[in-house]
């Protein structure tokens, strides 16, 4: 078991989660600088690249990238809830990941127990959000590599729609803000960015429709259903990283914090476009 391998917690620690006061933790969106957003936006310009040229290596390199992906969003997460030896239990979650797909004997939603080892180490308060992490993390990743293999569009239109639904929530709440969205969960969030996003969606979506003959007016219902399923990731991540006392998961993308406030959006996105192709509801 992963948990074994406690003492690996001693060697190359990452940078802790950056932990903010009451005060700041309801600073309005709109006082985020504008250079900030603008490092967000090319930090996003990078990252569509980074994950599109993973896949276009093909196998077994894009599911090495993305078990490797996959030990990085769960470090984050198992270090944002205080988990021991996080580093030893995303490791292994991210490598037994990769295992467990590639065994034809071990079924695919087997990754959903990949947090078990996590939850055997940490504090006992806190280790039903360390078993959380297959379900929360390996599985949602473990439909991001089934969609995929459908159809490159499909990962295409996942990411655009995800990536797009941030960028103009950001771009539409800095510009507009307004009332507050989920102040409980999220005190930045505004229903301006909520909109933003949708709009955002809904516009990559038209582009789909134009050069995807497969394409139906219904994608449009599903980019808003993807849209909103992608805010509530993020809503879902902040609140625990306000119970956690935390600002960011990490520090690995400029303007982003970590790989998780990148990505926990495609966590709650991802099962839902996979299920839409599965059902034959969505043809790209």
């Amino acid at each position: 078991m992963c948990f074994i391998f406690k003492f690996l917690r001693g060697y190359a620690p990452l940078r802790p989660p950056l932990r903010i006061s009451e005060n700041q933790l309801y600073n309005n969106v709109s006082n985020i600088p504008m250079p900030n957003i603008v490092v967000r936006l090319l930090s996003a310009l990078v990252l569509v690249p980074i994950l599109v040229g993973g896949y276009m290596l093909g196998s077994p390199y894009w599911l090495i990238f993305l078990g490797i992906i996959t030990g990085l969003i769960s470090l984050e997460w198992l270090k944002l809830i205080r988990n021991e030896a996080a580093i030893a239990n995303a490791f292994c979650i991210g490598l037994f990941f990769v295992i467990f797909i590639i065994l034809p004997s071990i079924p695919l939603w087997a990754v959903a127990f990949l947090g078990i080892p996590a939850a055997l180490v940490g504090q006992p308060q806190h280790r039903s959000l360390a078993l959380f992490t297959g379900v929360y993390v390996a599985l949602p990743m473990l439909t991001i590599l089934l969609v995929s293999d459908i159809s490159a569009n499909s990962l295409l239109w996942l990411a655009s729609v995800v990536w797009l639904t941030d960028t103009f929530a950001l771009i539409f709440g800095k510009t507009i803000g307004g009332p507050k969205l989920a102040p409980s969960l999220s005190p930045n969030k505004t229903w301006a960015g909520l909109f933003g996003g949708l709009f955002g969606a809904l516009a990559v979506t038209g582009v789909f429709m134009v050069y995807v003959e497969s394409a139906t007016p219904a994608l449009y219902v599903w980019a808003a259903l993807v849209s909103l399923a992608g805010q509530a990731g993020d809503l879902f991540e902040s609140k625990f990283k306000r119970m956690f006392d935390v600002k960011d998961s990490g520090a690995l993308i400029p303007g982003h914090g970590g790989i998780l406030d990148r990505m926990d959006r495609f966590l709650f996105a991802a099962p839902i476009v996979w299920a839409l192709l599965a059902y034959g509801m969505i043809k790209l």
